[in-house]
């Protein structure tokens, strides 16, 4: 029975592990798209005053 606990334990923590290491890749994502469009907001920008 201590070994069947043990064994669920562990699962359980591979599991917890998997799901932060999702989180924070989706966290990386996140800000990836969010610096991209402050760039293409920054060049559009530019473009907008080159063109007056």
């Amino acid at each position: 029975m201590a070994s069947n606990n043990t064994a669920s334990i562990a699962q359980a923590r591979k599991l917890v592990e998997q799901l932060k290491m999702e989180a924070n890749i989706d966290r990386i994502k996140s800000a990836l798209c969010w610096s991209v469009l402050r760039r293409l907001h920054i060049i559009a920008s530019f473009v907008c005053r080159c063109s007056l």
